[in-house]
């Protein structure tokens, strides 16, 4: 979670909506004062503030370096959502020039600290332009296109994947479907990469898809369609990874797995997506070398459990089946 705030200004009064003075809806973690909220002597932007351009690039920068200094080079970079501040949409006038903005400037620090390495992004729910609501059609796919282009297709990306990917598009387009927001990319002979898109299947953006009350049964319809691509194409992956015994880092944005909020566990996910994760998850179990995902800025550990019915129980006993480990990676600022 970068939340890079373009429009920072160190001069400027605290910007309410880009900064958190507490942490009221989450007893985990402790309260925050005004004297808190100052600025940085070198200007890296205000503690539990979204980030500023010299945030952003120093950690670029510093990234960088550590292959110089470790002697090695990354295979590939995984971003793995909400590179954008919280609620820039709040400019309808200038919403799509704003994101552009900020694709263009983080585009601009990839090529500049790592100019021959694969960039890999997932969605996060502040990357949408609409944030939580989901997007119509025609807005989804020149957002997708928008992020294919400044995230993923200017970074070593070859001639016969992006004829491929731009095929794809051009005809999902024609036919006014949802584009495809996921992809696999291998990391080696081995290892293969799935940026899965777990916005899709996150409570705020599906309960406003309810198909019973949706008067547009098409583009409901195109909706649940979407889901469904997404979940046969992780499912055809996992069989393929066990039947040529490889693995799978699976990355996504908002975790699946429960948040304890107000004193009660809050679930993230429709629990009809939930199952259908859960089950393939368990099924290919011995091809899963990893899971990340962000959203919760702290950084957590899920884990995923079956009890002695064979029901998952995240909070179960020591002698429950455990079948998934979840690394929830902390943002670049607790905001």
């Amino acid at each position: 979670d970068m939340h890079l705030d373009i429009f920072y200004d160190s001069s400027a009064t605290i910007d309410p909506l880009m900064c958190k003075k507490n942490y009221s809806d989450d007893n985990d973690h402790p309260i925050f004062s005004d004297k808190d909220l100052i600025l940085n002597p070198k200007d890296y932007g205000r503690f539990n503030c979204d980030s500023n351009k010299n945030l952003v690039e120093v950690i670029m920068k510093k990234a960088s370096q550590l292959q110089t200094e470790g002697n090695f080079k990354y295979d590939s970079i995984t971003i793995l959502g909400d590179d954008m501040a919280h609620y820039l949409n709040r400019d309808k006038e200038n919403i799509s020039e704003n994101y552009e903005k900020t694709l263009k400037y983080i585009n601009s620090l990839l090529t500049k600290y790592f100019p021959s390495i694969k960039i890999n992004w997932s969605l996060g729910n502040n990357d949408f332009q609409e944030r939580y609501d989901f997007p119509s059609v025609e807005s989804y796919n020149k957002q997708i296109v928008q992020l294919y282009k400044y995230l993923k297709l200017n970074h070593n990306v070859d001639s016969a994947e992006l004829a491929k990917i731009e095929m794809i598009q051009n005809e999902r387009i024609k036919n006014e479907e949802y584009l495809d927001s996921w992809y696999v990319t291998d990391i080696s002979d081995k290892i293969v990469n799935f940026m899965f898109n777990s916005v899709l299947l996150n409570k705020k953006s599906t309960r406003l898809f309810n198909f019973e009350n949706n008067n547009d049964i098409n583009l409901a319809n195109k909706y649940e369609d979407l889901v469904k691509r997404q979940f046969d194409l992780l499912e055809k992956t996992l069989k393929e990874c066990k039947e040529k015994n490889k693995k799978m880092i699976l990355n996504y944005h908002i975790p699946i797995f429960l948040r304890y909020v107000d004193g009660k566990f809050n679930k993230n996910w429709e629990s009809e997506y939930s199952k259908i994760f859960d089950n393939l998850m368990d099924k290919y179990e011995d091809q899963i070398l990893a899971v990340f995902s962000s959203h919760y800025h702290h950084g957590a550990l899920g884990l995923r459990k079956r009890d002695k019915n064979n029901n998952t129980a995240e909070f179960g006993v020591d002698e429950d089946r455990l079948y998934m480990t979840n690394f929830n990676m902390p943002g670049v600022t607790p905001n």
